[in-house]
């Protein structure tokens, strides 16, 4: 049954080292694709999503690095594409904010009620033009560049608008478009010049080294549990030590007096029973 499917499933993985729910605490522990734990890197990559290019300072103040491109945006070419948009898409858009680590910008002198908002989505690695003030994926009007996670929209290849904005388009359907996008002051940027997008090609890793890696964590981790425990054998070893000792003590003392210490001429013909109990009295405070 499908249960069992997923019993199974999760066994094979569970060997491995992947994904058990008894090492929840493991994977917390090395902290998921850990880079830095057998010197490899895998899929992490510091420049892949989480490699923020837009950042707040200690002012609040939105600040883009030394490699991203700092100019406002200027979009030209969608008006007379888009006859059926209200208040239209083109103009010059601002650098405002920080949004998902890239520069988010806002359209500058819209329509009343006619705002637009220019931003990175790290949903669909594209950037997007969304009616309002603030990003939307409800309200998105045209976008760009899927998964090309593209620095800035200067660096897009190309552009979708939504169907029902142009004449002869279909209704939640998403249709190339011709579109220019530039530095609002003219500025140019050389090759090189500055960081083009945030996505390299391909794992550091084979899949065959990710395994090795996993299984070498895995195999380490299982040898080496923080959990504090005690060698059942050399407790077992030290008890038997410990009562060896004190059932030979009583023997010894009693040897050591010699026939008829016991006070009535038994010539050491105790048996060991009686001198067990005899030491007891006498530890007691007894006397024979």
């Amino acid at each position: 049954n499908y249960g069992g499917d997923v019993d199974a499933y999760g066994g094979y993985y569970d060997a491995y080292g992947y994904y058990g729910d008894e090492d929840l605490n493991y994977y917390e522990y090395y902290g998921y694709y850990t880079d830095d734990f057998a010197g490899y890197e895998d899929y992490y990559d510091e420049e892949y999503d989480f490699y923020e290019e837009c950042f707040f300072d200690a002012y609040g103040l939105p600040v883009l690095l030394n490699t991203t491109a700092k100019c406002d945006m200027k979009i030209k070419g969608v008006d007379k594409q888009a006859d059926k948009l209200t208040g239209g898409l083109d103009g010059v858009y601002k650098f405002t904010s920080c949004y998902n680590g890239k520069p988010m910008y806002q359209r500058q002198k819209s329509p009343a009620g006619q705002d637009r908002v220019l931003w990175y989505s790290s949903t669909f690695g594209d950037w997007d033009v969304s009616r309002g003030t603030e990003p939307s994926e409800a309200e998105i009007l045209m976008y760009g560049g899927e998964m090309e996670h593209a620095s800035t929209p200067l660096w897009v290849s190309g552009w979708h608008l939504g169907g029902d904005l142009r004449s002869g388009g279909v209704a939640d359907e998403y249709a190339p478009i011709q579109v220019t996008v530039t530095c609002a002051d003219g500025t140019t940027y050389k090759e090189g010049e500055v960081t083009t997008n945030t996505q390299r090609g391909g794992p550091a890793l084979t899949d065959a080294e990710i395994e090795a890696k996993y299984q070498y964590i895995y195999d380490r981790y299982k040898s080496a549990d923080p959990s504090p425990s005690v060698n059942f054998t050399f407790v077992v070893l030290l008890v038997m030590t410990g009562l060896t000792i004190v059932l030979a003590i009583p023997y010894f003392l009693l040897k050591k007096r010699g026939p008829g210490a016991g006070g009535k001429g038994d010539k050491g013909s105790m048996s060991f029973a009686q001198m067990l109990q005899q030491s007891r009295k006498k530890s007691a405070g007894h006397t024979a």
